[in-house]
């Protein structure tokens, strides 16, 4: 059995983002029942948001009036009388403070994309990078990027950040069609990036929502 967490009581207020969704849903956690924690389930409308098993989320919680983010994974819905969501329960240890992962809107261009197939990485996708947080970002090329899998990125932080090489896995990837043709959007959440390089971002994004702000468009 886990020890008592330090973020997650019943009746503690929390929010679900989904990798693709600009507004977060709000929840609640209504249970802690060992490695599990059960949420009030997403809704937008009256309607219930169902999730699939083994998605990955997003949960925010507040803890001394700061929010904290952590990652997990849906492990099932439940259709009672109030809709739960059961989730896996983060160790207390991964929580994320707020600042990386504030997400920023930013066109960079090009992108080097390449996608791991049978423990090689394929041929060379150009796309573009639309947002940027420490935890990941969205990318749009003109051809489908598989979901779940492995990628290596490559591209240059603008405002003299430098080059970046990041591994990263694909959450979603959906089709978009406009006056531009038929597109593609990818959510990728970085892994395993060294602290050097996480530290560029959290100050690249850093700076670049000042600059938005200035701006007026924050």
């Amino acid at each position: 059995m886990m020890t008592r967490s330090l973020f997650f009581e019943p009746g503690a207020r929390a929010t679900i983002e989904l990798e693709g969704q600009q507004e977060p849903y709000s929840s609640r956690i209504e249970d802690v029942v060992d490695d599990t924690l059960v949420l009030a389930a997403p809704m937008r409308g009256g309607d219930v948001i169902r999730l699939e098993q083994g998605q990955k989320i997003l949960l925010s919680v507040m803890r001394r009036m700061n929010p904290y983010f952590f990652e997990t994974t849906v492990v099932s819905n439940r259709a009672e009388s109030t809709p739960l969501l059961v989730v896996k329960r983060p160790p207390d240890n991964t929580g994320v403070p707020k600042r990386q992962y504030i997400r920023v809107e930013v066109l960079i261009d090009p992108v080097q994309i390449w996608v791991e197939e049978d423990g090689k990485y394929g041929k060379t996708i150009r796309g573009m990078l639309l947002n940027i947080s420490a935890g990941g970002c969205l990318l749009m090329a003109r051809e489908s990027i598989p979901e779940h899998a492995n990628i290596l990125l490559k591209f240059s932080l603008p405002l003299n950040f430098g080059q970046m090489m990041v591994n990263g896995e694909t959450l979603r990837t959906w089709e978009r069609v406009g006056d531009g043709g038929r597109t593609y959007r990818t959510s990728v959440s970085f892994r395993d990036v060294p602290d050097k390089d996480r530290d560029r971002v959290i100050k690249f994004v850093f700076q670049r929502e000042r600059e938005l702000r200035q701006k007026g468009v924050l």
